[in-house]
């Protein structure tokens, strides 16, 4: 059945499970004789005239429609209006939700990652006892040893830093359900100056540690 397209409505996105973009609107008697035949339609589409304007709407479409369909008891009608503006709250609520709770898988790996980071330095600096005692020995301030194993923590957790980033540039490669990932600058920068902030966090400790011993104590360490 042929058709004259008298226009293009403007682009909106998609709204849930229905794509905007994807209607083809039509005159109701032309629909009902030539695509659907008659009958009685299930739903009806309505634009208020702003996004202030959503609530007023509502409440005028139902009050027409409680008065055309003769119904009293407003508390069980046999019709169901969505708002969209209702529905956005549903979805930025879920978002939220799901935001929280990649936020706790994150914050829990990187505490994780970051008590790691600690028992390998405290390790180190168990192994290199003698070492920090000469170089105290020899005249090397606090200042320089906690310096150096700082920077050590600081690398260590860098390097998984920047093993992450590469695990999901390779991510970007491939699509996901269909869904095409994309590789943000800022978030990698972000990614690499969290590690960074890790590393200085959980290795204070094991620097700390390793800055505080006495060049006698650490000689007769065996």
């Amino acid at each position: 059945m042929p058709f004259t397209v008298v226009g293009v409505l403007k682009e909106a996105g998609s709204s849930g499970a229905q794509d905007a973009d994807d209607v083809a609107v039509a005159p109701l008697p032309a629909v009902q004789q030539s695509l659907s035949g008659f009958g009685s339609l299930d739903q009806i589409v309505v634009q208020a005239t702003g996004a202030g304007t959503t609530s007023a709407a509502q409440a005028e479409v139902t009050a027409i429609l409680n008065q055309r369909h003769g119904i009293t008891n407003t508390t069980n009608p046999d019709y169901r209006i969505l708002n969209q503006a209702t529905l956005q709250e549903t979805v930025s609520e879920a978002t939220g939700t799901f935001t929280v709770l990649l936020a706790a898988v994150a914050a829990i790996s990187l505490l994780v990652g970051g008590i790691g980071i600690t028992n390998i330095m405290l390790v180190t600096v168990t192994e290199r006892t003698r070492e920090i005692g000469v170089r105290k020995a020899l005249g090397a301030p606090r200042s320089a040893i906690l310096g150096q194993f700082l920077m050590e923590a600081t690398l260590l957790s860098l390097v998984g830093g920047l093993s992450g980033v590469l695990v999901a540039f390779a991510g970007t490669r491939f699509s996901i359900a269909g869904i095409e990932p994309v590789l943000v600058p800022s978030s990698v920068a972000l990614a690499l100056g969290v590690s960074v902030g890790i590393g200085l966090f959980f290795g204070g400790y094991p620097a700390n540690r390793a800055a505080k011993l006495r060049p006698i104590e650490a000689l007769r360490h065996e």
